[in-house]
């Protein structure tokens, strides 16, 4: 099987990491204020045939299958008016669209904190790596002055063994 280096995505583990969340944050106002024109042109659509009625609802005769006629009932139920209705228009969209610009809003929002609380943690990482670094650089020069220490000795006693055995090993862990 064999492994290409385009099939992978990278996750930077430095400064430049940054820039790569700013492009992710704008790639996503993108995707939501496209879905948002995708989801308004979709309900302009559906408009067509929807109706608002010019009296209050309830005053309507209603019909034995649940649908309203436009006879306006008065006070003892009697038929007093006839009410028209008036193409629903775009007003109907006003709701739904400041909800869908809400939900942009506070989408960024959270993401914008989330974003924020990623780069401390990516600090945080490469601090850890440094760390890590450090320590085993460390390890292989303590190991150096003790093979350096044991090299100059003309006799090796059981000690010298163990502490070559000791450095050995930490250098194998380091190696593995």
């Amino acid at each position: 099987m064999k492994i290409n280096k385009e099939d992978w995505l990278e996750i930077p583990l430095n400064k430049e990491s940054h820039d790569c969340w700013n492009n992710l944050f704008f790639k996503s106002l993108a995707s939501q204020v496209v879905g948002l024109a995708a989801n308004l042109g979709v309900a302009r659509f559906t408009l067509n045939g929807l109706y608002t009625a010019t009296v209050n609802p309830a005053s309507l005769i209603k019909y034995s299958n649940g649908t309203l006629g436009s006879i306006v009932r008065g006070q003892r139920g009697l038929f007093e008016a006839h009410a028209g209705f008036k193409p629903a228009g775009s007003a109907v969209l006003a709701p739904i669209l400041m909800f869908q610009v809400m939900s942009i809003i506070t989408g960024q929002y959270y993401l914008h904190g989330i974003n924020k609380q990623l780069n401390i943690i990516n600090e945080k990482l490469d601090e850890l790596i440094r760390l890590n670094h450090v320590e085993r650089s460390a390890k292989i020069k303590a190991c150096i002055h003790v093979l350096r220490d044991l090299s100059k000795r003309k006799t090796a006693n059981i000690e010298d063994m163990i502490q070559l055995k000791q450095a050995m090993f930490e250098l194998k862990v380091i190696h593995e």
